[in-house]
């Protein structure tokens, strides 16, 4: 279960293809074999996929200058009192609470960790060569996606 948590957390760049062979094999191989994983992938592929197909949007040319207008105008600056400076800060404080309270609750909900797999569950890492530095010393990458069972 706890190894889900890992391949959860790397789904976004399996999508995007930034890892390496190795990686994506296992990733393939975990997904095809665990439900939960295999819908979190479909979902997020979906998602990516939808905000791909939307048009860009491009902001006018004299957007800066609107800005700026409204920003330096001498009008444009309301009086506010202390009161609603306070009352306005909290309020922000409360929402921002409030926020990441609901997040941790999803979190807990889901049975998450945030992809963080517990020292003691790791197994040892491998270490690849990807490569050499500028320098022309070896690069080394840690590849590590699973972790102990439970």
């Amino acid at each position: 279960m706890s190894n889900c948590h890992r391949i959860k957390s790397l789904l976004s760049a399996y999508i995007d293809r930034e890892m390496t062979g190795e990686e994506a094999y296992l990733m393939r191989e975990h997904i095809s074999q665990c439900a939960s994983c295999e819908l979190e992938f479909e979902e997020l592929r979906r998602v990516k996929h939808i905000l791909s197909t939307l048009p860009s949007v491009e902001p006018s040319d004299d957007l800066l200058d609107q800005v700026k207008a409204t920003v330096f105008a001498d009008d444009a600056a309301p009086s506010i009192s202390k009161k609603g400076i306070i009352v306005s800060t909290s309020m922000a404080a409360a929402m921002l609470f409030l926020t990441f309270a609901l997040m941790q609750w999803i979190q807990v909900r889901q049975g998450g960790t945030n992809g963080l797999v517990p020292a003691d569950e790791m197994v040892a890492t491998d270490v690849r060569t990807v490569g050499d530095s500028a320098s022309g010393a070896p690069v080394y990458m840690p590849v590590n996606l699973a972790s102990a069972p439970e």
